[in-house]
């Protein structure tokens, strides 16, 4: 009875931390207004820990915590170090393929300096590399962060 019993607690407590890897809708008061534009959008960020939604994903899509839709950025630089902040997507990005050194790897459509909104990821760029912004406000490449000097 009693190992019955921690099964079964057990089995919810998985259910509830599966069910809490997805970041929570916006209001859907105007469901046009709080999609994202793309399939591939950065749907929210990290704050505290947890995923405050920036829209929700289109086509049935989730965004979800899990590491496969969490992306590191820096957007900026203060006294020479790397700022990182952590985002989350509406598709796993290794779907997308690896990005090359070369290529654009993220991009927003609206420049905001302290977060990304209306931000869509090309490709995947894997850790300890970050999508790094260029001097081009709105356009990102993947590269490490390494603290600048001068």
């Amino acid at each position: 009875m009693l190992l019955m019993f921690a099964w079964t607690l057990m089995t919810a407590m998985m259910v509830m931390n599966a069910s809490s890897k997805d970041c929570p809708l916006l209001d859907d008061s105007n469901p046009l207004k709080r999609r994202c534009l793309w399939n591939n959008a950065i749907c929210g960020k990290s704050v505290s820990g947890k995923c405050t939604s920036l829209c929700n994903c289109r086509n049935g899509q989730k965004c979800s915590m899990n590491s496969t839709h969490t992306i590191t950025v820096v957007p900026y630089y203060i006294n020479g170090v790397p700022v990182k902040k952590r985002y989350y997507t509406c598709m796993d990005v290794a779907e997308l393929g690896q990005c090359s050194s070369t290529q654009e790897a993220l991009y927003s459509l609206i420049y905001e300096e302290t977060e990304l909104k209306n931000a869509k990821v090309y490709c995947e760029c894997r850790s300890p590399k970050v999508y790094l912004r260029l001097f081009t406000p709105k356009r990102y490449i993947c590269r490490r962060a390494e603290p600048r000097t001068g």
